[in-house]
Order: C-alpha cells, then structure tokens, then sequence
C-alpha cells in the first residue's frame, strides 16, 4: 500500500481502494480530547470501503460499530489505542475522535509532518 497526492489531495490507496483526505485537521473536542478530520467528501454509502481501506493501511482493526441513518461511529483499535471512527452526514465529514490521552498522541503522530506525508502519498484501491 503506497500514499501520495492525487491532484494536490492526500490520497491513501491499498487493494481495496482509495481514499480522498482532504480535510486532514486537528481539533480540540469539548471533552478535552483530539478529533482529526479526515475528509469531507465521503458518504454514508461510502464510509465502510473508506473505513476498510484506512484501517488496512494503518493496520488496525475493527471492534464494534454503530450505524444510524445521519451518523456512524466504528470503535477501531491501531496498535493498543482504541479511537472512535465517525461519518457524520451534517456537516460531511469522517474524522477520528480520541477519548483518551494516548488516542491524542497517536492522532498527534499521523497528523505531524513525518507521518502526514505518508498518509497524504497516493495509493490506488
């Protein structure tokens, strides 16, 4: 699995697909914890490939999940810390959000220079 920029976007790809982040943002939540948008241009109907896809190329893996008719939380786990992975239908946007201080580092890693390119390299699914 390879990462890079398609058309100026951070683009991840592996054989299940490829995935548009366009919206690679850290933010404080009102918890106190870290969200990091991931993308704005991912649909309901979308999500799951995007979700497969991510988790593949971040070797992580699935724990339980959620879905509603506007929202969809995923509990996913990479490495030992356990992050929620969100669709949200209003505004758009699929992010991952921490509720725990090791969840703000590791989303503190993949957003950081080193890793953002990596995440942000073109791949094809």
């Amino acid at each position: 699995m390879k990462a890079h920029h398609a058309q100026g976007v951070p683009t991840l790809a592996s054989n299940r697909g490829q995935l548009f982040l366009d919206a690679l943002e850290l933010h404080r939540m009102a918890s106190g914890h870290l969200c990091l948008y991931l993308s704005k241009n991912v649909s309901w109907w979308k999500f799951p490939e995007f979700a497969i896809c991510l988790l593949s190329f971040l070797q992580g893996s699935l724990v339980s999940c959620t879905d509603g008719p506007d929202l969809r939380i995923w509990v996913v786990s990479v490495g030992e810390t356990v992050l929620n992975l969100v669709f949200d239908d209003h505004p758009q946007m699929v992010s991952f959000e921490s509720g725990t201080d090791s969840g703000d580092r590791l989303l503190e890693l993949l957003r950081s220079e080193e890793h953002t390119s990596e995440l942000q390299s073109p791949n094809t699914i």
